[in-house]
């Protein structure tokens, strides 16, 4: 039997794309409305998270230190691109999922060094509320128009 790599290639690119569409349009139509309970009860939680807008990537995301990710050991992470954050009630989506936010980093408190240590690598930039929803507004407005156009 001979396979052709060409066509399994596409095919799995295909398929690939057929993936981020649904996961573009997942996260946007998410970021329209509140999570439930039940989304938030399964959902990640980030401790000692900040804001941060990645130097390579000029996007909105969060890091933290998860713990319950379906993926991801307990530790430092850095998210997906963010859709919608609500510091108030607690959340925010990001391009792959819910997150629950838990206490903010704290830059000054000596206990939290692990985050302080990471932005010494100049991977990020922490970034205030306001320079974050602009961010946001912008990471919407691009993965609509990657949606119409066809190129997610």
């Amino acid at each position: 039997m001979t396979i052709n790599h060409n066509r399994f290639l596409n095919e799995q690119r295909e398929a690939a794309r057929a993936l981020d569409e649904q996961r573009f349009q997942s996260a946007l139509d998410d970021a329209a409305r509140t999570p439930t309970d039940a989304e938030l009860e399964v959902a990640p939680i980030l401790h000692n998270y900040a804001m941060i807008s990645g130097v390579f990537e000029t996007r909105p995301m969060l890091i933290g230190e998860v713990e319950g990710h379906t993926e991801l050991r307990p530790g430092m992470i850095s998210t997906s691109g963010v859709v919608l954050i609500d510091t108030e009630a607690g959340f925010a989506r990001t391009q792959s999922r819910w997150y629950r936010l838990g206490t903010p980093a704290d830059f000054d408190d000596e206990a939290q060094n692990t985050t302080r240590a990471m932005q010494r690598f100049d991977a990020f930039t922490v970034v205030n509320a306001d320079e974050f929803a602009k961010m946001i507004a912008d990471e919407r407005a691009l993965l609509k128009q990657a949606l119409e156009a066809g190129a997610y």
